[in-house]
């Protein structure tokens, strides 16, 4: 079985913990596709042919500007000439939690996810073309190329400097793919279905739901695609099951919440769908060959050293939020309370967890409430004030959604509290 190569979410080879890294490509013939665990910007320097992304096809010239999420599958499918590009890999969250925490003063909203999903390639020109290629300059000259390792120590401030000049990509890039009005795919060859198109939505839609619970029937009520054919989909793509690729994506993303928050590591488990602490830390030192407690006091160390906080307000509302799940916690006091508008409570929550502020308090609510079912006897009643509800009526429903039964049959079906995420 020929599975997609993952590319590592690590922006650096020299230095795992960076959060941005930079190098020179070359593409000197097609080849097959890869599966990008970490986001990354390339623009391209000289040389012509075609990249598919997400099953559709691009034409990538000289001044072509290519933006990948994590998640996302690109092919070199054809050169007419070999090309050579800068890269620049970041770690998505951090980089734009700090630009919209810390640079957007007049509190704007700047959805960059929606246009570099909409926009993957583009052209550069003029002005925006020079300021991109100087700052892919400054970078270079700031961090060092990634495939030429210096033993020079960081110069004082680096990371301040480094956040500063990917802000200002960050906004160049937003600006140019806030105006372009028409698709820049190429038609598909003839005779090549749009199916896998299609298919491609399988693996965002599961990026951007982790923290729900996840199963081969709610992905094929979402998608509208028979469960078997998602089920191998999956697997003839990455060679994961869907349990598997979930704690793949899950772990990717608690690196975040590892250096940006306090959770505990059990709310953190709860946060991000795994079962429990134990099963978060046994797939986290799996996959990346380091205890989680170790992990975690070496990232804070270096972002003491770097000098800076990366914006950590979201991660710490998810806390809160969790941490006050039991109380009649409403938006307006969360708003009050970090200073925010309404408005911003739910845009964090839907960034951070992709619910907004009511549905992901019910989901932590009935979370514990399974607990409290299987491993007491207290009362359905007792249960619904201990987690937070107000009545019995509300509790019963939001139950009967999340859970498919009502709190009185799952207590006698169950022999342990599942994952609800």
């Amino acid at each position: 079985m020929d599975v997609i190569k993952m590319q590592s979410e690590a922006c650096s080879k020299q230095d795992l913990k960076r959060f941005c890294g930079v190098d020179r490509e070359t593409w000197a013939e097609p080849g097959t596709p890869v599966m990008y665990q970490g986001a990354q910007m390339l623009l391209v320097l000289q040389g012509k042919g075609c990249v598919r992304i997400n099953g559709r096809l691009y034409e990538v010239q000289p001044d072509t500007f290519i933006s990948i999420l994590p998640w996302d599958i690109m092919q070199v499918v054809s050169l007419e000439v070999p090309i050579q590009c800068h890269r620049l890999r970041y770690r998505f969250l951090v980089v734009t939690n700090f630009i919209k925490n810390h640079y957007n003063l007049d509190n704007r909203d700047a959805d960059f996810l929606d246009a570099m999903e909409q926009h993957p390639v583009s052209r550069c020109t003029g002005t925006a073309l020079q300021t991109i290629r100087r700052i892919f300059e400054d970078l270079e000259m700031e961090l060092g190329l990634d495939s030429m390792p210096s033993n020079v120590p960081a110069a004082p401030m680096q990371s301040v400097l480094v956040a500063a000049k990917l802000a200002e990509l960050f906004v160049i890039l937003h600006r140019q793919l806030l105006s372009r009005g028409t698709d820049d795919a190429l038609p598909l060859p003839a005779g090549q279905p749009e199916e896998q198109d299609t298919k491609s939505e399988i693996f965002r839609y599961i990026a951007t739901h982790l923290s729900e619970r996840l199963t081969l029937g709610r992905l094929s009520a979402e998608l509208d695609l028979p469960e078997e054919e998602i089920r191998n989909h999956i697997y003839s793509t990455v060679g994961l099951s869907l349990s598997d690729l979930l704690n793949e994506m899950r772990i990717v993303t608690s690196v975040n919440y590892l250096l940006y928050s306090d959770l505990t590591l059990e709310e953190l488990a709860d946060v991000l769908g795994f079962a429990d602490a134990s099963h978060l830390s046994k797939v986290f030192e799996a996959r990346l060959g380091d205890k989680i407690t170790q992990y975690r006091r070496t990232y804070t160390t270096v972002n003491q050293l770097g000098k800076i906080r990366l914006g950590r307000q979201g991660v710490d509302m998810v806390a809160y939020a969790y941490r006050l799940s039991h109380e009649p916690l409403t938006v307006r006091q969360m708003a009050d309370h970090f200073g925010v508008t309404v408005e911003k409570v739910n845009q964090t929550f839907l960034y951070q967890v992709e619910k907004n502020f009511p549905v992901f308090l019910n989901t932590v609510r009935i979370k514990k409430a399974c607990a409290l079912l299987a491993m007491t006897d207290k009362s359905v009643l007792d249960i619904a004030m201990e987690v937070g509800f107000s009545s019995i009526k509300t509790f019963n429903r939001q139950f009967l959604r999340l859970m498919g039964s009502t709190p009185s049959a799952f207590r006698k079906n169950i022999s342990a509290c599942p994952d609800v995420k």
